[in-house]
């Protein structure tokens, strides 16, 4: 035989001895890092194996905490405390895991010294209490495995044997009560929501801002009185400190807001008047018109991020997101439909603007085969122009609401917009009265809720002498 012969066979002697040494050290049984016995960790002990209908109470204790959870029947609760609001889907899914329990590791049997395991003293103790009076303990004692698992007894089927538990498995069985509390403000969702009141006090100073949602039938009713298409409209109405167009994309969010509003953390241990809601600056009440209602109460600041806050007449007291309820503080403008006069142009027949000795006429000679024309103070002009000298009149914004005094309501008025209409509609007059060096007040057919800025009004009438 060759040398080269020789040498590989000699190779392949070593390699085979080495694989056959590697099977026998994967295939023997993992010795125990605790030297008090054990089984392969493929085998699994079940340790608690019940119906979670037949579980009545489960007490969970701590070092930090300690309550009891009570099943009436049709829901979960905790005992003696009628302000906690549990969120009955996480307790239905802690009793199920609670309700089997198993291991793979049995690290000790029938140990009757508990305390080098952290028994005698454990870190948590659960007790299932079953409707026939059986009482399984569990108690979780010192972590194994360096931080991957902790040892676990059962005193009531596998009387002092102790098992190994993940540590994931552990954390949630000892998961404190805050974690499958409620944190929804309410059932009900966007779609829901019909009305909203937003009472806001500051001071001596206090407001209501209201929005409703308009019926179907109430927009059909509008769109043909008004003859305006269907978008011009909006769904939803403020009806205080005005009643007037909302705007939706502004109230909408709001309304999303509420619908999916949750409590961030919760703040047990803080009393009514600390946390400022025994006279909250912000009341937040909205509901379905069917009569489910939310009252919301939104005290004093936490921090920069949270605000305390509760459910009236509910005595928990809670934390939320400031970023999820800054519309409490909106402006007005902010929440109207801030365009004050929507008059379409196939349904107006002259426009008069005066401004002290200044007056424009814009008409508009309507014929059938639509080659329409158009004046400016009787010289005719190309419709594009006329179109924008009309959208200069016609997109005039609200800035905000008017004062209450009663004074202001008669002042001279310094600009005057007539729209006179080819459709059977009711010529409308909206006069602007100078109310300060910054803003008019709109008087809209004899009605003054709003104020323009004095800025946009003076631009549209450059527009008209250009």
């Amino acid at each position: 035989m060759s040398k080269k012969r020789i040498i590989t066979a000699v190779s392949l002697v070593v390699v085979l001895a080495l694989l056959v040494v590697v099977f026998i050290l994967l295939s023997g049984d993992e010795s125990p890092e605790t030297g008090n016995g054990s089984r392969p960790n493929d085998e699994s002990f079940v340790l608690i194996n019940v119906e979670p209908d037949e579980i009545e109470r489960i007490r969970k204790r701590t070092d930090d905490f300690e309550f009891t959870l009570v099943f009436d029947g049709e829901a979960w609760s905790v005992l003696g405390d009628d302000i906690i609001r549990l969120d009955q889907s996480l307790v239905r899914r802690f009793v199920r895991d609670a309700s089997f329990i198993a291991s793979n590791e049995r690290a000790a049997e029938d140990e009757i010294y508990f305390a080098q395991w952290g028994l005698a003293e454990p870190q948590g103790v659960i007790e299932l209490i079953l409707h026939n009076g059986e009482i399984h303990t569990l108690m979780i004692g010192n972590r194994a495995h360096g931080a991957q698992a902790a040892y676990f007894v059962n005193t009531g089927a596998n009387q002092n044997n102790i098992y190994v538990l993940s540590q994931a498995r552990v954390s949630a069985l000892m998961a404190p009560i805050d974690d499958i509390r409620d944190r929804q403000i309410s059932s009900m969702s966007e779609e829901d929501i019909t009305y909203v009141h937003i009472d806001r006090t500051s001071g001596t100073d206090s407001e209501r801002i209201s929005f409703r949602q308009r019926s179907a039938e109430e927009m059909a009713a509008e769109y043909a009185s008004m003859g305006i298409p269907t978008m011009v409209i909006p769904a939803w109405r403020m009806t205080s400190p005005m009643d007037v167009n909302a705007n939706d994309d502004t109230v909408n969010d709001i309304v999303f807001s509420l619908g999916t509003l949750r409590i961030s953390r919760f703040a047990d241990d803080v009393s009514l008047t600390a946390a400022g809601l025994n006279n909250p600056e912000y009341i937040i009440e909205f509901g379905d018109g069917a009569g489910r209602t939310v009252r919301l109460h939104i005290g004093r600041r936490y921090d920069a991020n949270l605000s305390f806050a509760r459910i009236y007449p509910n005595s928990q007291i809670f934390k939320l997101n400031n970023s999820d309820i800054s519309f409490v503080d909106a402006n007005i403008r902010e929440l109207i439909n801030r365009m004050l006069h929507m008059a379409l142009i196939d349904d107006v027949d002259m426009v008069r603007v005066t401004s002290g000795d200044e007056e424009w006429e814009l008409s508009i000679t309507h014929r059938a085969n639509a080659d329409n024309i158009y004046r400016l103070n009787g010289q005719t002009i190309p419709r594009n122009q006329f179109i924008a000298l009309y959208r200069e009149i016609i997109e005039i914004t609200i800035d905000g609401a008017a004062p209450t005094t009663i004074r202001d309501l008669y002042r001279p008025v310094s600009v005057r917009i007539e729209y006179h209409y080819n459709n059977g509609r009711t010529t409308d007059v909206i006069a602007f009265r100078e109310l300060n060096d910054r803003f008019y007040l709109i008087d809209f057919n004899g009605n003054t809720q709003f104020t323009a800025e004095i800025r946009t009004v003076q631009l549209m009438l450059d527009r008209l002498r250009d």
